[in-house]
């Protein structure tokens, strides 16, 4: 018996010893994976980037990253609305100790006084040195909600590289007083957009795996995140979006900005927008993809131009070169696009004859067309100059004949580059831009030109600008812009630190602070409006000054009051073509322009192109 107790007290020595050594080994694994772990991150990354910031009393950790401004030589945490006067919880890794103005601190630190806007000294110690010292500054948002996506892979590299490119996550909306206003599976985020889709802020829709009705505007899985990023003042697309749904035109998408932050990184001032798509609370129009099954319904298409149009599924292209893209149905039948186009082919066989009437069928281009959605969609867009709206991004709907027969225009959509914005025909508050045919090439909206033409639609088109569009107009001017100003200063503040004016360029206004680009869009619309009441409501006449730059760079149309001086050249000087500049301007007779000349008619005058060697020896 005690040679067996001895035994088996030896048996548990040496199983005790093995499991000492297992678990050194466990252990000493353990510690070398960790150390090759730290090596292969801080060979693509810093310590900096281990580092992140958690707002005490949410459900959800945000891991908030540090953003480093290396033009300035800042590291800013940018915070959102919600986190004001709350403590942070601080963690990281990899890094032995982690002292802030000298003071260590633990990873897992709930930090209650810190103060924003203010410079604070890290510095991160290992290997008993320090490695990397930052000065870094906390700056919190104020009024926004903040959006939260979080990716699976936990990087947006695969999404960014490609528009096409999906991944699936966590979506969290976040209330500015810090109630969780949505949490949900992420479905998918990816590209949206297309010229915004080049930019360094790039647009992306969201997908969630079920429907919220986020901010009252209605249930839906499917959203979108604009970012604005040729837009300085924020404003442009909700304050056109306001001014439709205020003045009555149907499916107008309703949209409120948001803090966006993109696995923990803050992204920027965007909008979260309703989608523009068939569905209820959208564009509630019969749905052929839910097997609706009527022949007249319902359709969502818009015109756009022929480089989007050549990647569409469903098109079609009018005998006026108007380039259609149909949306709903996505992949529409050989039978449907022949119908819808034969529709379309016969509004604008009436809408550009000379008497409005289709010659095959007789038909008055009012019968084709519901008259008030056309008139108030060309409002939005001559009111906002928007250049886009020559060939891009203009909506129409037709619901079944049980319903209407009609085409009708609408929903608006993409402004960011309306309201004095872009060129230099689109930027003078004076004058008309819808208003004519341009070109008969497909790169000129036909159907605004001849609906002008046509004295039942200007009749119209004047009588909605009186009373519904110019109050509207007036109470965006005195009052809303700058109430929207103060609103997203704050955070239009920290979209400047992030961004500046890197997605700008020489087609863009560019001006040097925030306030500098909402005072520039309020004064532009105070003129727009001013030269509106003029012509629609006082029946001053105004002449056309055409300056033609020859090809390949067309012509800019300014405009002067009938009687009264010319206008000056617009600026040519950064334009160069095969050695040549243009050095001025002469009349047809070839006389010199003046631009103090009076002009009492529709004149053109034309640039002197000379070459870069005569012109600077002139």
């Amino acid at each position: 018996m005690k040679k067996f107790r001895i035994i088996r007290e030896g048996a548990l020595c040496v199983t005790l010893l093995l499991i000492a050594f297992l678990a050194a080994g466990w252990v000493w694994e353990e510690e070398k994976l960790k150390e090759e772990e730290k090596r292969n991150w801080l060979e693509e990354h810093l310590y900096l980037d281990a580092l992140s910031f958690s707002v005490e009393g949410t459900n959800f950790d945000e891991k908030i990253k540090c953003w480093p401004d290396w033009t300035g030589g800042r590291i800013y945490v940018f915070l959102p609305s919600y986190a004001a006067g709350k403590p942070l919880t601080m963690e990281w890794e990899y890094a032995e100790r982690l002292t802030i103005d000298g003071e260590e601190k633990e990873s897992g630190t709930v930090w209650k006084e810190y103060e924003l806007d203010r410079e604070y000294a890290f510095c991160f110690e290992d290997e008993g040195a320090v490695q990397e010292s930052w000065t870094v500054v906390f700056l919190c948002s104020r009024n926004l909600p903040a959006a939260w996506v979080y990716t699976d892979s936990g990087s947006m590299d695969f999404v960014d590289e490609s528009r096409g490119n999906r991944e699936s996550g966590l979506f969290y909306l976040v209330n500015a007083d810090g109630t969780m206003e949505c949490m949900d599976g992420l479905t998918y985020i990816k590209g949206r957009g297309n010229t915004t889709w080049g930019q360094d802020k790039k647009p992306y829709s969201v997908k969630l795996e079920s429907g919220h009705d986020l901010f009252g505007m209605g249930v839906s899985r499917r959203w979108e995140l604009l970012a604005n990023a040729y837009d300085g003042s924020n404003l442009r697309n909700q304050l056109v979006f306001e001014m439709a749904q205020e003045a009555g035109m149907a499916y107008t998408p309703q949209a409120t900005w948001v803090d966006l932050y993109l696995n923990g990184e803050y992204q920027g001032l965007y909008q979260i927008s309703e989608k523009v798509e068939v569905g209820n609370g959208r564009v509630e129009i019969a749905d052929q993809e839910a097997g609706y099954g009527d022949l007249t319904g319902g359709y969502l298409f818009l015109m756009e131009d022929a480089s989007r149009y050549e990647t569409a599924v469903s098109r079609f292209t009018t005998e006026g070169h108007q380039t259609m893209v149909i949306k709903s149905p996505e992949i529409a039948g050989e039978e449907e696009i022949e119908y819808l186009s034969g529709l379309v082919q016969e509004f604008e066989d009436a809408v550009t004859a000379p008497d409005g009437v289709n010659p095959e069928t007789g038909k008055f281009f009012t019968e084709y067309i519901d008259l008030d959605s056309f008139a108030m969609k060309y409002l939005v867009e001559e009111i906002t100059k928007n250049s886009d709206a020559v060939t891009n991004s203009q909506y129409f709907y037709k619901q079944p004949d049980s319903v209407s027969g009609l085409l009708y225009a609408g929903p608006v959509w993409d402004y960011d580059n309306a309201l004095g914005h872009t060129n230099e025909e689109a930027m003078d508050p004076v004058g008309l831009m819808l208003d004519r045919i341009r070109s008969d090439d497909g790169i000129s909206n036909l159907w605004y030109g001849s609906l002008c033409a046509q004295p039942v639609f200007m009749e119209r088109v004047k009588e909605l600008y009186r009373d519904v569009f110019a109050p509207i107009l007036e109470t965006i001017i005195q009052e809303r812009i700058d109430e929207y100003r103060e609103r997203i200063r704050v955070s239009a503040t920290l979209d400047w630190i992030r961004w500046k004016d890197t997605n700008k360029d020489f087609r863009y206004r560019v001006c040097d602070s925030y306030d500098a680009y909402v005072d520039y869009l309020q004064e532009f619309l105070r003129q727009r409006k001013d030269f509106l009441d003029n012509i629609w409501l006082k029946g001053e006449e105004y002449t056309r000054i055409r300056f033609d730059r020859g090809e390949p760079f067309g012509y800019v149309d300014l405009y002067t009051e009938k009687g009264e001086a010319g206008r000056q050249a617009p600026d040519s000087s950064d334009i160069e073509w095969e050695g040549q500049v243009i050095t001025g301007w002469v009349y047809e007779d070839g006389t010199p322009y003046d631009p103090a000349k009076q002009v009492d008619e529709d004149i053109t005058v034309y640039a002197v192109w000379e070459t870069v060697e005569n012109a600077d020896a002139a």
